[in-house]
């Protein structure tokens, strides 16, 4: 359970970081939104791994290793949510608020199950 609420809170903090840099980078530097999300995303990237990988999963791999597969279950998941934004919406015919909430239950959980067991099975970890 311990692990579950550790990757709720970096989870957290990691959309709190994303979000204020893209905030920041539309609005004090003039970069247009897709730039300033994609640099925000990098930045949330390098928080989250460091922290699921320390903190969160307690790894004992050195970061070298798990950060491929950190960056593998990062592709899958912007993969999973285009996918399903375009079912909802496109195939389905339903608002994208509902693709929405669909993505934020389906990413996090897709991404702590491969995390848990394939980026940083146990194998790779401590308690």
């Amino acid at each position: 359970m311990r692990r579950l609420v550790a990757f709720g809170v970096v989870g957290l903090i990691s959309t709190a970081i994303y979000a204020a840099f893209t905030i920041f980078f539309t609005e004090a530097v003039s970069l247009g939104p897709t730039a300033s999300s994609a640099i925000a995303y990098g930045l949330s990237f390098v928080f989250s791994f460091s922290a699921n990988h320390h903190f969160v999963f307690r790894s004992k791999e050195s970061m070298r290793n798990t950060v491929v597969r950190f960056l593998g279950v990062s592709v899958f998941g912007l993969l999973l949510t285009s996918a399903t934004m375009s079912f909802i919406v496109d195939v389905c015919g339903f608002d994208y608020f509902y693709g929405i909430a669909t993505v934020v239950v389906l990413i996090p959980t897709s991404n702590f199950v491969l995390h848990h067991f394939w980026t940083f099975g146990k194998r790779n970890r401590t308690a």
